[in-house]
This record gives C-alpha cells, structure tokens and sequence, in this order.
C-alpha cells in the first residue's frame, strides 16, 4: 500500500437551490452551495480548522448542515471530525446519500471518506488519488491530507505530502504547522523548530503558533518552554482548549499529577470542550495510573465509561475499559474488562465498520499481551491467530499495529529476539512496543539500531497510558541517550 499516495480532502456541496462556487481558479476544488448562511459558516469552520479549532470548527460544520440539511460536504466534514461515533455513521451515511446529486470531484470526496469508515480502503484509496490528481495545486488539499495522515499516526507520509505542499505553497500557515509537527514525530526537531521559526515570523499574534512551538518543544522534551509556549497561547486566547489542555498533558508529564489534575479541570469548564470531554477526562485519569493509585485510577475511569455508555458512545467506554485492563495486575479482572469492552462496542448500535474492527483489533491487542505476561500461552496464541487474520484481511493500519504490537510481545516473552524486532519496529509509535525494541536491540547486540531509537523520544513525550506504563528506568536511558554528544 502506498500511503505517501494518500490525501485527504474536503469540499463544499449543496443539492438544494443555485450553486454558488467559491471565486477560485480551476486548479482548486469547488466550493458550492445555494445556501449563503451555511456556506458562510462552512467558510468559518474551515477557517477554524487551518487555525488548530478543531472544535470550533465542527460546530460551524454541525450549524451549517442545520442551515442546509442536503450540504454533504458541511456532512462530511461533522463525519470527520465528531467524536460520537452515532453522529459520524449518519452523517457520512447521509453524505453517500447525496452523491449522484454533486460533481465528479465530490464524489471522489464523498467515496473516499465513506469508504474508509466502511473498510474499503482500496477503492477509497484509488478515490483519493483521482482526487488528487484533479486538484494537487489546492493548498487546503495538501493541508488536510497532511492533518488527516498525522491523526494515523503516518509521519512519513505525512511528510512526503506536506513537503510537496509547502514547495508550491511556502508561505501558507496550515501546511507548516503540520509539517512541523510531523518532522517532530519522526524525530527531527531541528528541522520541526526551523519551520517553526518561520511560522511565528508569519503569524506571530496567532494562539495555534505557540501552541504547536508547545507541543513540539513538549515531544522534545523541553518541559519549560512547552509550558511557556502554552500559556502565550491563552494569553491570545484564553477559551484555547488545546493550550489549556496541553499545559495539563506537560505537568503530567513532569511528573506533578496533582497539578496537571487541577489544569484538566480547567479544560474541562471551558466551553468548547465538549467534543473533547472524555477524551480530557481519559487524560486525567490517566494521571493515577502514573502515581500507582490504581483504585483512583479505577474509579475515575469506571465514572468515564459510565457517562460515555449513558451518553451512547460506545467507543470511549470501550476504551476507558481497555485502559484499564491493561494496569490491571490480575489477568482475570483484565479478562473481565476487555469482555465488557468487546459487549460495548458488540452491542453499539451505530458505529461505522473501521471504527468496530479496529476496536475490536485493540481489545484482542490487550488480551494478547495481558495473556503473554501472565504465561497463558493457549489463550495467547489464539488470540495472536485472530489477529494476524484481522490484519491480513483489513487495510487498517491501526490494526496492522495491534498486530504486531502482540506478537511482539510474545516472542519477546520467549526469548526469540531477533523474530520480534520487525514486529515491533511495526508499531515504534506505542512507547510500550518502543520499549521492547530497545531491550531487542540490546538483546542481539544491535548498538546502532538501538542509539537511533533515540529520535522517538516523541513518543515518550504524550501522555497516553501507554506511556505511563513503561517502566521508569526505559525512560530514563532514552533520555540520557538524546542528551549524549
């Protein structure tokens, strides 16, 4: 699969009245709709998304569809952005729907975005590339399929769209900013912060420039500038919820849980949270986990999984379920958590085909390892069996990684060293998988392999749980090692 060939996209489209297209030249996509007011709040939302709202901008794509309820693209673009799995399905379900009714070009959006949520990757795929094809010179494509590879974890690619983009479009914010982000993921600060240099040069009053400078300066390992980058983000704006939300990710980070507590909280009132609000909520609990107050750490994420259940999100229960599972000492209290999680995403009653396998995927992902630590090989190798099946017959990479992250830890467990190294370096974005590369590394004498490591420092660098599970000392050394000569 050529991922470097994948581009994301988005589009304005109307059904009802007139079309108006957007004043541009043939080389950018169209922008059409017959209805001022939703086109004019689409325009917002993408104007909020290029400056890093997402949230903001979903409520501006969710306003739009109320003024025109046939605006597949202001549909498209709620699919991709909700965090409710119920509103995600309908809306992209709704887009399909209107397909016969836009142009060539939207159709090749609408194709692509629904097949992906419905695990149709290579037809979805082949869309984007048409897409591609017919508007390459489009800045807001190249943004947007450099946003879109970054949320799959696909730096690489990530890059080789967004270095395409900012030849033809040098000065244009939304590209460098992702771009610098995805440099920093692969481990090239140096490279991240120059972009960044010229992103304050072009923008500095804007909040997303420190915000990005933060979160960069955080994967790096500079806590401090981090913190300071942050809180000039919401001095420029203060309802900023990835500032405020990321000076809380920093101090959990540096290890003052109680403080990064109080600064989730702080999220958590500001009004454009609600989109976020588990999420944060999930970031929070995680806190307990870093300070082994496992009991604090299980009430807080039981009471997510009760609101998200109450709330019809059956993905974050799930995932509040697997968190747990997975610090969990007793296998057969994991055992239990992960059976809740599969029911709840079983029994979901809208959730969109790539989203339940590749919950699923991390369920048997967490059962796998939990199974492998516990040395209750049968149950191991039968759920590393279905996993390889799922990989094999999906294009999911996220289920690629759950794959590989299990059977590296398996043969890892059994000593096969050599085996787990192309398993693992599959899934170098979980700290926890990084952790046993570096140990694999060490274990066949592989020095070189094992000092370039070092440039996924990144990754120790967000606060997942994950992160927090991976044992002190690991982090310790990779640490030492970026600080060496």
């Amino acid at each position: 699969m050529r991922f470097q060939q994948i581009i994301f996209t988005a589009l304005l489209v109307t059904v009802q009245g007139v079309a108006a297209v957007r004043p541009a030249s043939s080389d950018l996509l169209p922008v059409t709709s017959g209805s001022p007011q939703a086109r004019k709040l689409f325009e917002q939302g993408m104007a909020n998304l290029e400056t890093m709202h997402p949230e903001r901008a979903l409520s501006n794509f969710q306003s739009a569809v109320q003024k025109n309820r046939n605006f597949a693209q202001a549909l498209i673009m709620v699919a991709y952005l909700t965090r409710d799995p119920g509103e995600e399905v309908t809306s992209f379900t709704k887009a399909k729907h209107l397909m016969p009714y836009v142009s060539p070009g939207e159709r090749l959006l609408v194709r692509w975005l629904s097949g992906v949520r419905e695990d149709e990757y290579l037809p979805a795929i082949g869309a984007m590339n048409d897409l591609l094809t017919l508007y390459s010179s489009d800045p807001r494509v190249m943004f947007l399929a450099g946003n879109w590879l970054l949320r799959q974890q696909r730096y690489e690619q990530a890059e080789f769209v967004l270095e395409t983009g900012i030849a033809l479009h040098p000065n244009y914010p939304p590209i460098i900013d992702q771009l610098a982000r995805a440099y920093a993921f692969n481990g090239n600060f140096k490279k991240a912060f120059s972009l960044m240099d010229r992103y304050m040069e072009l923008q500095p009053k804007q909040p997303a420039v420190h915000d990005c400078y933060a979160e960069i300066s955080r994967m790096a390992g500079d806590f401090q500038g981090a913190l300071a980058h942050y809180g000039e983000a919401l001095k420029l704006d203060r309802q900023f919820i990835s500032s405020q939300v990321g000076i809380a990710d920093t101090y959990a980070l540096m290890g003052d849980q109680q403080r990064a507590r109080q600064e989730y909280a702080k999220a958590l009132n500001i009004p454009d949270s609600g989109n976020d609000r588990f999420e944060i909520e999930m970031q929070s609990a995680t806190t307990f986990v870093r300070e082994h107050r496992f009991v604090e750490a299980d009430q807080a994420f039981r009471a997510v999984a009760d609101g998200a259940h109450k709330a019809g999100n059956s993905f974050v229960e799930a995932e509040a379920l697997c968190a747990m599972a997975m610090y969990e000492p007793r296998f057969a209290t994991a055992a239990q958590d992960l059976e809740k999680a599969s029911m709840a995403v079983n029994q979901t009653a809208v959730m969109s085909k790539s989203a339940l396998n590749e919950e699923r995927a991390h369920i048997l992902e967490i059962q796998a390892i939990r199974a492998v630590h516990s040395g209750m090989d049968d149950v191991a190798t039968k759920v590393l069996g279905e996993l390889a099946s799922a990989a094999d017959t999906s294009h999911s990479a996220a289920i690629a990684r759950f794959s590989d992250a299990a059977q590296g830890a398996f043969l890892m467990q059994h000593a096969e060293y050599a085996k787990a190294i192309p398993h693992l370096e599959g899934d170098v974005s979980n700290p926890l998988s990084l952790e046993l590369l570096w140990q694999a590394f060490d274990k066949t004498g592989a020095k070189a392999e094992s000092q370039a490591l070092v440039s996924r420092m990144a990754v120790l660098n967000r606060p997942t749980v994950e992160q927090a599970l991976t044992q002190p000392e690991f982090r310790v050394s990779l640490n030492r090692a970026v600080q060496q000569p």
